[in-house]
């Protein structure tokens, strides 16, 4: 098993947890996107900005959202 197939069954086990919140398992799914390459970045539940690191070489990896 590669690295990345470890990370992506730890957090296909969070996504799936029934006793995780709602927020951390859609964290958990956001960030197995990210991993594969389905999508490019997206804001965490704490509003922290993930991001794949082609697209922070590509664009940046500042955002321009406020954060509270």
């Amino acid at each position: 098993m590669t690295y990345n197939e470890t990370i992506i069954k730890a957090l296909s086990a969070i996504a799936l947890d029934p006793e995780a919140t709602e927020l951390e398992q859609a964290d958990a799914r956001n960030e197995i996107l990210l991993m594969v390459g389905a999508i490019h970045g997206y804001y965490d539940h704490k509003g922290i900005q993930r991001q794949s690191l082609d697209y922070a070489y590509k664009y940046g990896s500042r955002s321009n959202r406020e954060t509270h």
